[in-house]
């Protein structure tokens, strides 16, 4: 690999890609029917690498959520031919959601695909997500199969509609990644099926806090993260307090290792608490000072992409908890 392919983009906690890059070089994660591309690669068409589609957004949402890592592998040599897309790693189970809104089919015809989905996205550029869970446990099972719960998000049927940052799948080791990190596959199509390096538009991708989920009830959910104080800052809207997060806890149990900035409205019935040692007292917002370790607890919102972004005015808090 050039300079450029040992290149790594992290999001949430990272971890080394010494054991991992072996593992990404000797492991065949392209599918077969991808013939066109290869040939065209084999053909030494190294512009082809780099073709932007004028169809892809400009920002996608990150394909998974929680800690994961990634390398510019694109035009990798697999055994079978030139890597078609970046394997983004992360822990098993984690949650695989759609870049941009649009038609999901479910395909679990491919032997080295294993369990995958394509996203036939509204823009016109059509994504697919190969290796996804196929285990009950993490021992590596392979007895859970390509369905909803297992592979593909619980409700997800085939030709479904979705929307951007809905959650589609979980993060496996299917396919011929069986027994190898777990791992997605992503790869970026144009309308002709010629797959182009993703590498850019993940590392512009914007990841989510949580994936947007139904069904959650109408009380909503809300979320406890922990991170750092970065401003306070006053707007038309109101007050806010930023916080460079690094972990999030949702009232359903689920938890994800973040690390992006997050905007929470603080109103007047927001408490705000100083922890001093073991003691906590009731205090003012002026003492969630740039650097100082936070708690922010948030009242209960309907998943949104607006929320899992942490967008100005999506989430407001209604307990802060500062360490002096």
């Amino acid at each position: 690999m050039g300079q450029a392919a040992r290149s790594v983009v992290s999001f949430g906690t990272v971890r080394s890609l010494g054991n991992a890059l072996p593992m990404l070089r000797s492991r065949s994660t392209g599918i077969a029917f991808l013939a066109a591309a290869l040939a065209l690669f084999a053909a030494g068409s190294a512009d082809a690498r780099v073709l932007s589609p004028n169809t892809v957004p400009k920002r996608l949402i990150f394909p998974v959520v929680g800690s994961s890592h990634f390398t510019n592998d694109f035009g990798a040599p697999r055994p079978q031919g030139y890597h078609q897309g970046n394997d983004i790693i992360g822990p098993w189970r984690s949650p695989v959601v759609a870049v941009e809104s649009g038609t999901v089919t479910l395909w679990t015809a491919s032997a080295r695909a294993g369990c995958m989905l394509w996203l036939n996205g509204d823009s016109g550029t059509r994504y697919a997500y190969i290796h996804l869970n196929n285990d009950l446990t993490s021992r590596n099972d392979n007895s859970g199969g390509c369905v909803p719960g297992i592979a593909y998000a619980p409700t997800l049927a085939n030709g479904q509609h979705v929307k951007a940052g809905e959650l589609i799948g979980f993060n496996g080791d299917s396919g011929d990644a069986n027994g190898g990190v777990y791992h997605v596959h992503f790869e970026l199509q144009q309308r002709s099926g010629v797959s182009i390096s993703p590498y850019k538009w993940l590392r512009k991708a914007r990841p989510l806090l949580y994936p947007v989920v139904k069904h959650v009830g109408p009380e909503g959910i809300g979320f406890k993260l922990q991170g750092t104080v970065v401003a306070t800052r006053k707007s038309a809207e109101g007050v806010h307090l930023v916080v460079k997060s690094s972990f999030l806890r949702a009232t359903d149990g689920s938890k994800y290792d973040v690390d992006r900035k997050v905007f929470f409205t603080i109103n007047a019935d927001t408490r705000v608490l100083a922890k001093k040692g073991r003691k906590r007292k009731v205090s003012k917002l002026a003492v969630a000072k740039p650097g100082r370790k936070v708690t922010v607890w948030t009242l209960p919102v309907q998943p949104t992409v607006d929320t899992a972004l942490g967008k100005r005015g999506a989430l407001t808090a209604s307990r802060v908890l500062v360490v002096r």
